[in-house]
């Protein structure tokens, strides 16, 4: 079971890495950027939710509940961060309230 996982995972990464490269490849580096900082700031997140389980949580709800002038639209849904975050959360549990 794990080393599916360790597949699966495997070929997710390998699968963004290429996605990533090739955007950078053809559409040049001025959206992209954005796109890169996300990566990053996700990354940040999952590790920071992950590794202080349940803090790192409450600081992920916290914060983002904190910004209510960030909201986008997405399939014609308002989207705000503290439903990305609760989402995240509620897929972080599974794992970490083991």
């Amino acid at each position: 079971m794990r080393q599916t996982v360790r597949l699966l995972r495997s070929v997710a990464i390998g699968g963004e890495t290429l996605l990533l490269g090739w955007l950078v490849a053809t559409e040049g580096l001025s959206g992209v950027s954005f796109l890169v900082l996300g990566i990053l700031g996700v990354v940040f997140v999952a590790v920071l939710s992950a590794i202080s389980w349940p803090f790192g949580a409450v600081l992920l709800l916290t914060a983002s509940s904190a910004m209510p002038r960030f909201a986008g639209t997405v399939l014609g849904l308002h989207l705000r961060p503290e439903h990305v975050a609760v989402a995240f959360v509620c897929d972080l549990l599974p794992g970490c309230a083991l």
